[in-house]
This record gives structure tokens, sequence and C-alpha cells, in this order.
């Protein structure tokens, strides 16, 4: 798996921890549903900035639209960094799972 199709995975588990489609993240981000989708299904070549910077404020305009606590944690506002973080996870984990 690779860093982008990682990040793509990332996304698309907050969108769905949020109880947000992508029609619904893609109006919060100010982006268009097919660049959602294509992010979360790591189908492109580079992923910029600006791109996880508007993924990140729609997720984190969703918790502050919402204020549902979920699994008894309230959703917290989204960074960047906390999107990479967890791609970074989810692609070492791939990585672990592919040398066994």
């Amino acid at each position: 798996m690779t860093l982008i199709e990682a990040i793509g995975l990332a996304v698309k588990q907050m969108r769905e921890r949020r109880g947000l489609t992508q029609e619904q993240l893609a109006e919060l981000a100010k982006m268009h549903p097919m660049s959602i989708s294509k992010l979360e299904r790591g189908v492109v070549r580079d992923v910029r900035f600006t791109t996880l910077f508007g993924v990140a404020d729609g997720l984190s305009r969703s918790c502050e639209a919402e204020r549902v606590p979920i699994a008894r944690q309230v959703l917290r506002p989204v960074k960047v960094s906390g999107i990479i973080a967890i791609a970074e996870n989810i692609e070492a984990e791939s990585r672990r799972k592919a040398q066994e």
C-alpha cells in the first residue's frame, strides 16, 4: 500500500466515523464529490496539501456542526498532521503484513 492509498483510507475511515457521505464531505470541504472518491480509492497520482487542508477543514466543520459523541468520545477537529499520521500507521501495518 502506498502512502497515497493510506491517506485515502485514513480519510475514508474518518469520514465514515463521522457518519458523512462522500457528497456531504465534499460540500463541507468545498470540493467535488469525485475528488473525495478518487482520494479515498487512492487513484490520484499525488495529494496536494491544499486538498488535505480542505478535507481536514470539512471533517472539522462536521464536528463543529454535530458535536455528537461517538463511542463515548466527542470527535475533535481534524488537522492535516492527523490524517498523515493515521495514513503512516496504515502504511506501516500494510508493510508489516506483507513481510509476514
